[in-house]
């Protein structure tokens, strides 16, 4: 969750908002009552990492910083066709298991929506210098999750648009000079403001795919990053790569996204398995979107943890 790769550097970087099942992000939102009340935090000290990993970009530039309007569209997009699934859903398909273990369909639209309202929170510390967290804690979290998860069809999705409108009018408020204005959560990571609409485009596309797991004729994820601007796909896998490289559970790995010309290295190269394709099948397979189809290894494909 670096941004720009580089030429080589050490990543400290925390779990992403989009953990399968365990999204550490929402805490309020147009369900339920609940409390907003965000707490104000401040940076611990990070001059002796507890956790750091190797992770080295290299080959031909690739462009990870999309421009705002770019991202602005593309998270508008992919709003719409979200909403536009979640109107098709009945009471029955919300109930129904999701991708995600121990989640209904009904807790991934809960989930997503609450999402756009803890960001909407955050925004608005960020806009006055503050920095929050995103969240109370993480009980509070899935209790808003949990309760929401059962609202009927139509609240679902009226929610969802609700929110995702709050959500584009609190980053448009948003001053440029205010995006370096840091949040966090309980997961103990730092990020910038000036990430989040990313973060919220990231979430939404993911979480498309998590709400039919075993419906043939569905877009699948990996159609939709295929269709998205490069330099977003490329932002995604870079970001999945940098998490990944502050993690143990995850071997190392050579990845290369063979329609960019550019290879990202996971832990150490000695050791690394080599994994090709595009940009779109190796971050739909990184994330757990996907089993691998259209990325090829230098031995057999390395069996991932949860993306986080």
């Amino acid at each position: 969750m670096l941004g720009a790769p580089s030429d080589s550097l050490v990543s400290n970087a925390g779990p992403s908002d989009v953990v399968p099942g365990q999204s550490e992000d929402a805490c309020s939102g147009a369900g339920p009552t609940r409390s907003t009340t965000r707490r104000r935090v401040r940076r611990p000290d990070r001059s002796t990492p507890s956790r750091a990993g190797l992770f080295r970009a290299y080959g031909r530039a690739v462009d990870t910083t999309p421009s705002p309007d770019l991202v602005r569209a593309a998270l508008a997009e992919q709003t719409l066709a979200l909403a536009a699934e979640a109107a098709t859903l009945t009471a029955a398909d919300l109930a129904a298991p999701s991708a995600l273990p121990g989640w209904s369909r009904g807790h991934v639209l809960a989930h997503v929506r609450l999402n756009a309202e803890a960001f909407v929170g955050v925004l608005g510390a960020a806009a006055r210098g503050e920095v929050v967290s995103m969240y109370p804690g993480r009980a509070e979290r899935d209790a808003a999750i949990e309760a929401a998860a059962t609202d009927a069809p139509d609240r679902q999705t009226a929610a969802l648009l609700d929110s995702a409108e709050r959500f584009t009018r609190a980053w448009a408020a948003l001053p440029r000079q205010r995006h370096d204005v840091e949040f966090t959560s309980p997961a103990g990571w730092f990020q910038p403001a000036g990430v989040i609409a990313f973060f919220r485009w990231r979430e939404v596309v993911l979480h498309q795919a998590d709400l039919h797991p075993a419906d043939a004729g569905r877009r699948s994820p990996a159609d939709v990053l295929a269709a998205a601007e490069p330099a977003l796909v490329a932002r995604l896998l870079t970001e999945t790569c940098a998490t990944f490289a502050g993690r143990a559970d995850v071997p190392p790995l050579a990845v290369t996204a063979t329609d960019l010309g550019a290879t990202w290295e996971i832990g150490a190269p000695q050791d690394a398995a080599a994994v090709s394709g595009t940009a779109a099948a190796l971050a739909t397979w990184l994330t757990g979107r996907g089993d691998g189809s259209g990325v090829t290894s230098s031995g057999s494909l390395p069996a991932l943890p949860p993306f986080a």
